[in-house]
This record gives C-alpha cells, sequence and structure tokens, in this order.
C-alpha cells in the first residue's frame, strides 16, 4: 500500500515539475530585436539586462557587447546611451571602397567578442556573419548604400541575436535546476510518507523450541530417605 502511494506521489511530482518548467519559461522567455531598451509595465523604458540567474561574467561581456552595438549604429563619438541616430559604421560606409570592408571588419569585432567567451552555437555565428555580408552587399552603391546600411543596423540585429540565446540558454537551466529541486522534494515527501505508515503486517517473533534439559525421556527418580519406624 505504502508502494502505491510513492507511486502516486512521484507521478504527480514529475508532472507538477514539468507543467511548471513549461509555464515558467513561456511566461519569462520572450525573444527580442531591441538588445538597447526593455519596455517597463508604465510605459517607461530601462536598460535591458540579462536574466539574474545569468553568470557575473555574462553580464559583464553583455554590457561590452551592448556598449559596441551602441557605438557601431546609434553613436559614432562612443557616447554611452547619447542617441545621435547614426553609428561608426554608415559614416565608414561614406568612403568609397575600402569603407565597406572596414566596415565590415567593425561588425565582425562584435561577433569575435561574444563568441570567444560565450562559445556560441556555429549555426547562430553563421546567421550573424551572413548579417555581415547582407550589410556590406547593400552599402557597396554610392550614397544610397550609405542610407541601406543605416537603416539595417547590422551590429543591433547581431547583438539581439546574441542577447536571445544567452537569456533562453540561462532560463533553460535555471529551469531545469528548479524541477530537479521540485522532483527532490517530491521524493523526500515520498519518503517521509513511506516511513510514517502504519504497519498493518501482524509482527511475528518466533519462539525458540523448548528442549528436553534431561538426556533420558524421562527425568530422574531421586532418593527419597526412608526412615526406619523401630516398633
Amino acid at each position: 500500500m505504502t508502494s502505491l502511494i510513492k507511486g502516486i506521489v512521484e507521478n504527480y511530482g514529475q508532472d507538477y515539475a514539468i507543467d511548471k518548467w513549461n509555464n515558467y519559461a513561456e511566461a519569462r522567455f520572450q525573444p527580442t530585436k531591441d538588445p538597447f531598451y526593455e519596455s517597463m509595465p508604465n510605459g517607461k523604458k530601462k536598460r535591458r539586462k540579462l536574466p539574474d540567474y545569468c553568470s557575473v561574467k555574462e553580464k559583464k561581456l553583455w554590457k561590452k557587447l551592448q556598449n559596441r552595438a551602441w557605438k557601431d549604429d546609434r553613436c559614432l563619438c562612443g557616447c554611452l546611451w547619447v542617441n545621435w541616430g547614426l553609428g561608426l559604421a554608415p559614416v565608414l560606409s561614406i568612403i568609397p571602397t575600402i569603407g565597406p570592408i572596414i566596415m565590415y571588419w567593425v561588425h565582425t569585432k562584435l561577433i569575435t567578442m561574444a563568441d570567444k567567451e560565450l562559445l556560441l552555437p556555429p549555426d547562430l555565428v553563421a546567421k550573424m556573419h551572413g548579417n555581415i555580408i547582407l550589410d556590406l552587399l547593400i552599402s557597396l552603391p554610392p550614397l544610397l548604400g550609405t542610407l541601406l546600411a543605416w537603416m539595417n543596423a547590422c551590429s543591433t540585429r547581431n547583438c539581439a541575436l546574441i542577447y536571445n540565446h544567452v537569456a533562453k540558454r540561462a532560463t533553460k537551466q535555471h529551469n531545469m535546476h528548479a524541477q530537479r529541486q521540485d522532483l527532490e522534494q517530491m521524493h523526500e515527501y515520498a519518503n517521509n510518507a513511506q516511513g510514517t505508515a502504519p504497519n498493518t503486517t501482524a509482527s511475528y517473533t518466533p519462539v525458540a523450541p523448548k528442549t528436553n534439559t534431561y538426556p533420558n525421556s524421562r527425568p530422574p527418580v531421586q532418593n527419597i530417605p526412608t526412615q526406619s519406624h523401630n516398633l
């Protein structure tokens, strides 16, 4: 009976932990296209940060990547969070022929910095390089290419891809850890329930058979002294 109760509790705990993990992942992680700001419930915006359960190393690197992408696409002088609307990459694309090539090199520095520290998957790295190649091609026409490169904002796109990957990976690891903790608590609860369950089986203590301490079948006859009667 106790094993049946334990099995029911463990199955319920596993289903509960999996549902909790799925609901948490759906509610907490949403891909973004803006790596710089996130909207608050009151309508204001604040600087986008990685989830709290990311490592300190990832958070520090994320700030560097944000600043790099901001300098490439939003403010060429490098003033943090001063939005000029014009970054270093569109300005470089103005230079004929060599400008787009330099711009390509500027965009690749963001990928190299992220891949070195975060060990990004090959498909994500290939996708970001594809964005840079597209940005290079559209920036080749004079003047019009500069406008297209400014609208494309390649570093901003790649920075958003990096954020989505790191945040999703951290969320998955965090939820798996929380799921293991829930399962361990359910196992502990089931073990405690099994240990406190009443014992329904009757206890039987074996009794050793009585042995005859006398070597013969009958006990020895004691010699009873007789009294002599003098007549």
